[in-house]
Parts: C-alpha cells; structure tokens; sequence
C-alpha cells in the first residue's frame, strides 16, 4: 500500500513538475533528455542484476513497437501538451487511460464488452468531449477555443490549450495501445528486461528524431538549481521509479485495487495545479472531472472481469508520459 501511494503522488507530482521544467527547456529537447537519462540509469541496473536479454530479433522486434507507442509518441505528446496546457487538464485527461485501453483491449478480443463497461466509456468520453470544448466547436464559436494558457487569444492553434489538450488525448492513446500490445510480452520477459529495451530503442528514436533539434539550444550548465533537481527527479521517480514499484503492487494487490489509487493522482496533480500554478477550475474542467471520474468508478466498482497478477490493466494505476 505504501509503494502505491507513492507511485500515485510521484505520477501527480509529474504534471506540475514537467509544465515547469519545459519553461527551461523545450519540450522536444527535454523528451530527448528524459527518455536518454532514463536509459542511463536502466542500463547499468540491467547488468549489475544480470537480467535476461531479449531472445531473437523477434523480441527486440516487439519492444521496437511497444517503444514507439509507450515511450516516442507517449512522450514526446506529453511534453508538447504539457507546454501549452494545464496539469489539471492533463490529469483528467490521463484518466481516460483506463477507459481507452478497455475499447482496445475489446477490440483485440482480450476482453468482453459489457452493458456498464459501455456506459462507462460514454460517460467518459462525454466528459472529454466537454474538456475540448466540443460543444464551442459544433457551433463554430472559434473564439472560445483560441485562447491560451495565460487567458489570451492565440494567433494560431498550435499555441493554444486545446492544442496541448488534443496532444495529451494522443499520448493517452499511444499509452493505451502500448498497454494493449505489451500484455503478451509481460508473460515471457521480465520487468526489468521489457523497461531496459523500452528505454533503449526510445532513446535512440527520441534523440535524433524529436530532440536533435533542439537540443542544441539547450544549457544544462546554465539551468537553476530548481530546474536541475526538477530534471532529476522526473527521471528518477515518474520516469523510471514509478515502473518498478507499480509492478511491486501489482503482484501483491489487486489490480482493481490498484486502479481505485488513480484517484490520488488526479487530486494531487489538481491540487498543486491550482495552489501553485495558477490552474483555473471553471465549470468545464468540473463536469468533465466528474464525467471521467464517474465512468472510471463505473468500470472499477462494476468489473467482474478476472484480475490478472500483473500487466494488462496497468494502465489504471500509471500515468502515460
């Protein structure tokens, strides 16, 4: 219980913590340095334990694609969305992981589609359409959605919070399709393996696809002390910590239990959010909270699904990004 807690504050603690570090650092360069460090740090752990390597160009093969979804696109969206929009956006969005990963799980036949598992994905997909401003954009009131984190009107899309808003919903989907694909693979590779290859084949992605080039721009003897200890607690705890300890729990708990905990990480990203960062709550992001979170109790309380020992639903109790 206690290395759930603190997987759940870490993931919220993340949000915060990267709108603050892309201020320093843009976001492209900073996915490259964070997926980079995390390989660092993998690398020298997966030799001093003598983990196995992945057998084949078969599954190095698989952990190509699941890096793609889990860590290039996951990523790199996170980072870009971050920059543009709230922490309290992304979390409520982030919880729609557990819902998108159901209708794809349906979809690859690994799970049944139910009554009340419907009623959960609308009831939380409605509420991201109410985030999105979906109900502004039938009526081609443009305004509405130009705007800014700082409450401006933007000169063009890309820059406002529903660009960031729409980049986060893309890296929960990567996230969830990653879910999707991996669970064969957590059967026949360790943890510490799949993390190492993860990481791996998304620095060598990240770096010269996405970070190249900007990381030429970036002064890491000029950051604050602030911005480094910030670079190295994301790396550290959300990007790397948080994996083993999530796989901890799910071995000794539930994962239904597991999945409740995402509540923690909504109200600590939200929290800090609004205390420290100057999110606003309007009436938009509160239905949209209720929405999601409602759909989210739904699938949780109502599942009579079998729960596996690990993988598969980690998506309920982890953050993509």
């Amino acid at each position: 219980m206690a290395a759930l807690i603190t997987v759940q504050i870490l993931f919220g603690l993340h949000y915060p913590a990267a709108r603050e570090i892309v201020t320093a650092i843009h976001p492209q360069a900073w996915t490259g340095l964070r997926v980079a460090g995390a390989a660092l740090v993998v690398l020298p752990l997966f030799v001093i334990l003598r983990a196995p390597w992945p057998k084949g160009g078969r599954e190095w093969g698989s952990l190509l694609a699941l890096s793609v979804f889990g860590v290039f696109i996951n990523q790199w969206a996170f980072a870009e969305g971050i920059a543009r929009s709230t922490s309290t956006h992304g979390v409520i969005i982030m919880a729609l992981i557990p819902l998108i990963s159901l209708l794809l799980a349906v979809s690859a036949k690994q799970e049944r589609f139910t009554f009340h598992k419907a009623v959960s994905v609308l009831i939380g997909l409605t509420g991201m359409m109410v985030l999105l401003h979906a109900d502004e954009i039938l009526l081609g009131n443009t305004s509405a959605f130009m705007k800014t984190r700082d409450g401006e009107t933007a000169k063009r899309f890309l820059d406002t919070v529903l660009a960031g808003d729409l980049m986060m919903v893309a890296n929960a989907t990567s996230y969830s399709v990653f879910l999707v694909l991996s669970k064969h693979l957590t059967k026949t590779m360790s943890p510490l393996t799949m993390t190492m290859g993860l990481y791996v084949w998304g620095a060598l992605l990240v770096v010269p696809i996405v970070a190249m080039p900007t990381l030429a721009d970036v002064n890491i003897t000029g950051l604050s002390l602030t911005h480094t200890l910030i670079a190295i607690f994301i790396i550290l705890g959300p990007t790397f910590a948080t994996y083993f300890l999530n796989i901890f729990c799910l071995k000794r708990l539930p994962t239904s239990l597991v999945s409740i905990f995402i509540y923690l990480q909504v109200l600590v990203a939200a929290s800090f959010g609004i205390l420290f960062q100057g999110d606003v709550v309007d009436w938009r992001v509160g239905v949209a909270a209720l929405l999601v979170l409602g759909g989210l109790s739904l699938r949780i309380v109502r599942s009579r699904d079998p729960v596996p020992a690990h993988g598969g639903m980690v998506a309920a109790g982890e953050r993509a990004g």
